[in-house]
């Protein structure tokens, strides 16, 4: 038997700047950093400012977004949250905003952020996110 470190060492996190828009509904999205498979196994949104009117925003995987909503991380999680607030998107504390299964990040997706009904106009927040690499 032997142990090694494996090279993973490093890896597994993310802190993802988040600004709204009175332009367009998509926040942006962030290729996957470590160009394999990854599950997403936490994420944490910090509002550091509330966004000035009511909308959802929705954060999952999948092709650059362009006016779809991905919600495999979080679904539906309001952008006028009171700043200060902390959302868990893996063990939510309202049933809307949850991560449901893992997220498998596959090496050419991206986490997309997009907000509905309305604009994200003051959102400001951080998301962090926790993953483990599938392969070396």
């Amino acid at each position: 038997m032997t142990a090694t470190i494996n090279t993973q060492v490093g890896h597994g996190h993310l802190v993802i700047d988040l600004v709204g828009s009175a332009l367009t509904n998509d926040m942006g999205n962030v290729l996957n950093p470590e160009g394999v498979a990854c599950v997403i196994t936490g994420a944490m949104l910090y509002v550091e400012h509330a966004g000035v009117a009511t909308s959802d925003l929705h954060i999952g995987i999948g092709a650059a977004s362009t006016g779809v909503a991905q919600n495999d991380v979080g679904d539906n999680v309001p952008v006028d949250l009171t700043a200060g607030h902390v959302q868990n998107l893996v063990h939510p504390t309202a049933a809307n905003t949850e991560l449901t299964v893992p997220a498998i990040w596959h090496a050419t997706d991206y986490l997309t952020f997009f907000v509905d009904t309305a604009l994200s106009t003051g959102f400001i927040g951080k998301l962090f996110v926790d993953y483990i690499r599938l392969t070396d």
